[in-house]
This record gives C-alpha cells, sequence and structure tokens, in this order.
C-alpha cells in the first residue's frame, strides 16, 4: 500500500497523508478543465450525495468502489463524507508508542477535504468527465492553490456500522494516527486458492488485517472444518517441519488476501477436497521453516512486502507476504 496515513476521530477522525495539489488559472472553476456543468457533487449543486456507479480512485492505493456514497459535510462546506458499500471496510492501526505496535482498527466511513494553502476558499468536488468520475479540488476567486487530503472516520467501539457521525468541526474530536491503510472486501469471504486465475486476484494482506478480532474470528470458524487431529501440536507449531506428519500447507484467498495456512490432509481427503497440487505444499517442500522458493516482492509503491508469520488462535502459524506500504506486494513460488 501507499503510506496513506489515517487519523481516528472521537468517534474517531481519521486524516491521511496523501495530498494532491490543485492550481487555478485565471477564469478556471476548477483544475483538469472541468467545468459546472460536469459537477455532480459540490458546493453549488442540488445533489447532497451520490452513488458511485463506476470504481473512483481517489488516493494513491485507494479506489472507492462502486456504491460508495459520496455526502456533502454538514456544516463544512470544505469536505464530502463517503461510505463504503456493505462488505467494504478500510483497515489500519493506530501507531504505536514506546516501540510498541498499535490497535488494529477497520472502518466503512471516510471524508476528502480540500485546504487551500495560498489564499482562501476551496472545496470539493465529483464530477463526470468524458465518461470518468473523478474527484478533486474547486479553487475559489481568492485561491491559487490547494491540497486534497483523503480521509477515514472510525466509528467507537461498539457504535456499529451504522453510525452517524458529528460535523467534522465537533471540537471533542480526537485524533490519532493510524498507518498499514488497506481497503478490503469482506464480501469475497475464504475459500482455498486452487488456479492460477484464483491466486492472481488475490493481493498480500498487512499484520494490522491479519490483527483484527473479526478476520481472526472468521478465519477460526472456517478452519474447523479443515483441521481436526493433533491441534495441540498444530497450534504450537511454528514452522512447517513441526506441524504433524498429517498436516500440509494450502494457499487460502482471505478476504481476498493470499495467505498460506496448515490444513489436515487426511480431514480433507475425506471430505473429498482432492485439490492438492501447484497450491498444496507438503512438509517436505520446506525449507527455512517456509515453502522453498517462497518469495515476497514489491513491484510498485514503497517499502515493505516481507516475508511474515502470524501466530493465531485455534489456527497455528500462518504465512504471508506482509505488505506495509507497497500497493504491489506479491507472493511467489
Amino acid at each position: 500500500m501507499s503510506a496513506l496515513t489515517l487519523l481516528l476521530m472521537a468517534g474517531l477522525f481519521a486524516s491521511g497523508a496523501f495530498f494532491v495539489g490543485c492550481n487555478r488559472s485565471p477564469g478556471e472553476a476548477a483544475p483538469g478543465g472541468v467545468a459546472d456543468k460536469d459537477i455532480i457533487l459540490g458546493g453549488n449543486t442540488a445533489n447532497k450525495s451520490v452513488t458511485l456507479r463506476e470504481p473512483l480512485p481517489l488516493a494513491e492505493g485507494i479506489t472507492l468502489p462502486i456504491g460508495t456514497v459520496l455526502s456533502k459535510a454538514e456544516d463544512d462546506p470544505y469536505s464530502f463524507v463517503y461510505q463504503l458499500p456493505k462488505g467494504y471496510k478500510l483497515t489500519g492501526r493506530t501507531v504505536g508508542t514506546n516501540n510498541k505496535p498499535g490497535t488494529p482498527v477497520s472502518t466503512t466511513y471516510g471524508s476528502v477535504t480540500c485546504s487551500c494553502t495560498s489564499g482562501t476558499g476551496c472545496s470539493p468536488y465529483v464530477a463526470s468527465l468524458g465518461g470518468q468520475t473523478t474527484v478533486g479540488c474547486n479553487l475559489g476567486s481568492r485561491c491559487t492553490e490547494c491540497t486534497k487530503k483523503v480521509s477515514a472516520l472510525v466509528a467507537p467501539a461498539g457504535s456499529g456500522d451504522g453510525m452517524v457521525f458529528p460535523a467534522l468541526g465537533d471540537k471533542t474530536e480526537i485524533k490519532t494516527e493510524i498507518v498499514e491503510a488497506d481497503l478490503v472486501n469482506f464480501n469475497l469471504g475464504i475459500s482455498f486458492v486452487t488456479n492460477p486465475e484464483m491466486k492472481a486476484a488475490t493481493t498480500s494482506p498487512t499484520e494490522a488485517f491479519l490483527e483484527l478480532p473479526e478476520v481472526q474470528a472468521a478465519l477460526q470458524q472456517f478452519m474447523t472444518g479443515h483441521q481436526q487431529s493433533n491441534l495441540p501440536q498444530v497450534y504450537r507449531a511454528k514452522t512447517y517441519a513441526e506441524l504433524p506428519d498429517n498436516y500440509v500447507i494450502a494457499a487460502m484467498s482471505l478476504y481476498g488476501k493470499l495467505i498460506l495456512a496448515p490444513i489436515d490432509r487426511d480431514l480433507n481427503d475425506m471430505l473429498g477436497n482432492k485439490f492438492f497440487n501447484d497450491y498444496v505444499f507438503e512438509k517436505s517442500e520446506a525449507k527455512n521453516g517456509r515453502v522453498a522458493g517462497y518469495t515476497c516482492s514489491c513491484d510498485s509503491g514503497g517499502s515493505g512486502c516481507t516475508y511474515g508469520t502470524k501466530s493465531i488462535v485455534l489456527v497455528g502459524s500462518v504465512n504471508y507476504c506482509n505488505a506495509t506500504v507497497c500497493r504491489v506486494c506479491t507472493l511467489r513460488w
């Protein structure tokens, strides 16, 4: 992923460190040739909100999916609020202190704010231009340069996805930076990877994603049908070599994120799951505690994409490529 950072807000408000500059030319209403007639959501439009009918790139590494609702923010003409469709979430973690990692968090809300950095007056817009939907900043007559800031809104624990956020200018807001931001489609569920097309459709997770309680609970429930014997040994094993002889390592799609996890070969044979091919590995194929030839490489974006192991209660040792701030982090074998 990109170096996008988020801020929690009292509800908790999260602000990203991704900015896009906008420069105004004389007589131009908005940058990029966008005219008033192209704007479908803005300060002067009758629309209070719009629902995306196509994906909308919002910031580096973050693309809002179809069905996202963008709305004018009450009491703040310089911001829009976006709500992700059911099943989609932004994930990340709070910044740690004293060399300790922060808490993993997830959210279905966010905002886009335009701030004038030279002059005054700069507001966001959503426009339909040349068949493409775009979001940007509309510079006022007294502003010559502004930045677009992409943010996330993280609800307080126990509030649920239906929370209505207070005005963005609420003075009670508490800001806490979070990192490892990623957009995850939880509608994808959990499944075994059995062919090249399925593998190509996955991306690498972040450590924060794997630490989310809802992710671990779902993985635990899924694995109960694929792990049966020698469970204490499975849960203790830190490397593949320490697994029981009847266990193999399977490639899995965890909400579209690629991981490797131990499964009971005897149980899955009995259930008719005979998919042991290039996506399931025997202990004999392991080297130095992981699958031989298993590598992580960052193909696009910042640093990161390193081999990771995460011990998950009632699952065992899960192996993956930790994307961190790498936008395209690829697992290869």
